[in-house]
């Protein structure tokens, strides 16, 4: 017991620096939690190819493919949908940015100013998605998937100036922000119907888009923070920039058999690198090339080369496949939440 009493003692007594030192250590930290509102500008190119893809399966341009090869007549012809026109409808993107964590330190401060500098954590996430159902000469049926997915995340150290109000707890302030971000883009488009041979229904054609890139970003900002003890609440404004140019990737096709359904891998030449472009154009000619030229063993092609696409398509609407640049770069305001130790 006597021993038992001094370790006690000694235990309490190394507790309390080790707290005390750990106060000190956090002192003039606090940890901010935002959410708001982005102004997302350039993406008028993967828009462009959403509106694109819904005049490509709601008009006349889509069933002329299908039918390639086929007696026509004047103009497009027998139309192998009777006339029904499918409504592919797909939104245009839109990208929140609904959460992000900083950690902030106060470097300097006197009884109006300060100066802190800060790391910061955010992310956001856009996708749209649609789908139909479709009947060719209402006996063999059909669907169409289409989905595009875009992921941001960010790590970014910032920097401000504090200027506070010599009445209220009101703080006004200045700042900037350098970092790093990365961008990824998921797409794929899916193609079923019902097979002429097993009358089974399967899956016929896929193409799966992956892309990602890094660069470098930057931030200005202005706002204003009302001080409620160790709480704060802070309204800011200003532009990102966040300039992704072409992101890199794979653009992968898979064709079926058609006696039974495996699906292999099919290199595509001719179309742009290993970057993101509009998969449209891709979609035509496999249209075209299956309804015209399909390997009477239903085995898939090892390779479709895009500068045989037809030149005389009816309408020039869709364009040859073009890379996408993404610029995200734009205005933004948000509030936070910040907890000071």
């Amino acid at each position: 017991m006597a021993r038992f009493v001094p370790a006690c003692a000694i235990a309490i007594l190394v507790a309390g620096v080790g707290v005390a030192q750990s106060q000190n250590l956090l002192s003039g930290f606090s940890i901010r939690l935002s959410t708001g509102f982005e102004n997302i500008q350039g993406m008028d190119d993967l828009n462009g190819y959403i509106t694109n893809l819904n005049d490509y399966y709601s008009g006349d341009i889509w069933p002329y493919d299908a039918a390639a090869g086929a007696n026509f007549g004047g103009g497009f012809g027998s139309d192998p949908f009777d006339g029904w026109r499918p409504v592919f409808s797909m939104d245009d993107f839109s990208i929140a940015n609904p959460f992000a964590i900083m950690i902030e330190k106060s470097v300097r401060a006197t009884e109006y100013t300060r100066i802190l500098a800060g790391l910061e954590f955010s992310g956001s996430s856009g996708a749209v998605s649609n789908n139909f159902d479709f009947t060719v000469g209402g006996n063999t049926d059909g669907s169409i998937r289409a989905r595009e997915a875009l992921s941001f995340s960010s790590i970014m150290l910032t920097g401000r100036f504090s200027l506070k109000d010599p009445n209220l707890p009101l703080h006004a302030h200045v700042g900037a922000g350098l970092g790093n971000a990365t961008l990824e883009s998921e797409g794929v488009l899916t193609f079923a119907q019902t097979s002429f041979v097993t009358s089974e229904f399967y899956e016929f054609q896929r193409i799966e888009m992956t892309h990602d890139k890094s660069t470098l970003s930057g931030r200005i900002f202005a706002g204003l923070e009302w001080n409620l003890g160790r709480t704060s609440l802070m309204l800011d404004g200003g532009y990102n920039f966040l300039d992704f140019g072409e992101l890199e990737g794979t653009t992968d096709v898979y064709l079926a058999n058609i006696q039974n359904g495996e699906q292999s891998r099919v290199e595509v030449v001719g179309a742009p690198g290993d970057v993101r472009y509009d998969p449209l154009p891709l979609v035509r000619y496999l249209f075209n090339a299956q309804r015209t030229n399909q390997n009477p063993t239903g085995n898939p092609p090892a390779q479709i080369d895009m500068n045989t696409v037809p030149a005389n398509w009816p309408t020039p609407t869709i364009q040859a496949p073009q890379a996408f640049e993404y610029d995200l770069s734009g205005s933004f305001l948000r509030v936070s939440l910040a907890f000071a130790f």
